[in-house]
């Protein structure tokens, strides 16, 4: 008798678990598989086997979130079985590219309002990395100072005495936590690094495809190469690629230091 596929076979609904195995390694589990693997770093997160599709990983991705900002640099495939390799695509090229460069044309400037009595403030869409807050008082423009979440829970304990914002903190991926609680509606503006607009049906272009296409082509050919199996030409995009992004964070250094150099003459 022929016995079918894994991936045919098994297509029963299965729970889902989201399992802390050590300080750095967690398990996202379907009732022991298919089976995906999180270790957070100091900097970035490998991701080990990447779920069936792409709506599958993005669930992974989703649970991912809940517990750390940092980026998802490296995925590994252990072996070729659809349930292991078909989600690779869900980790899209253009935000790995990304996550290797802080490219100024990604750093924006956002202002909004805090509401009176509320220490916990949204993040943009697409944030990244905080760079800088500061906040309006009568008038004047004054800085809010990043410190750790203990030390604002330590410096100011009770979240319904008010005053005038002086420190930030990350309350969690989509939130900063601030203190004082604000007492009064202060305009604030924050400058921060944000994510890559990913391209879709309804959008077809981001700062890669217009100011580095042959960085997005390559990463793309690059994460295509579990599926391209002995490809003669993998040596020549691993090349090609790591010369552009060499020359990316390059030039972006180049424009760092003169973004320095004015604000020291200034």
């Amino acid at each position: 008798m022929a016995r079918a596929f894994a991936s045919q076979a098994d297509l029963q609904e299965k729970r889902v678990t989201f399992e802390r195995l050590s300080e750095h390694a967690w398990a996202y589990t379907a009732e022991g598989d298919p089976n995906t693997g999180i270790i957070i770093g100091d900097d970035a997160v490998l991701v080990a086997d990447t779920q069936a599709t792409p709506a599958m990983a993005a669930d992974v991705i989703r649970r991912i979130r809940e517990v750390t900002d940092k980026p998802i640099k490296y995925v590994l495939l252990s072996h070729y079985h659809a349930v292991r390799v078909l989600g690779a695509t869900a980790y899209e090229p253009e935000q790995i590219i990304a996550s290797q460069i802080k490219f100024l044309g990604n750093l924006t400037v956002n202002t909004s309002t805090m509401v009176s009595g509320n220490g916990v403030i949204a993040k943009p869409a697409r944030w990244h990395k905080t760079v800088s807050m500061n906040v309006t008082v009568s008038g004047d423009r004054q800085p809010v100072l990043l410190r750790k979440y203990e030390y604002l829970r330590s410096y100011w304990p009770d979240s319904t005495a008010t005053d005038v914002p002086l420190y930030y903190c990350d309350y969690d991926y989509s939130n900063w936590l601030i203190a004082p609680t604000p007492n009064a509606n202060y305009a604030f503006e924050v400058l921060y690094y944000e994510r890559v607009q990913p391209l879709d049906s309804s959008n077809q272009t981001n700062w890669f495809t217009i100011y580095a296409p042959q960085a997005l082509l390559y990463g793309s050919l690059m994460q295509a190469m579990p599926f391209l199996k002995n490809d003669e030409r993998m040596p020549m995009w691993q090349q090609n690629y790591d010369l552009i992004m060499q020359t990316l964070m390059a030039e972006d250094k180049l424009r760092i230091a003169d973004r320095q150099a004015i604000a020291v003459d200034s």
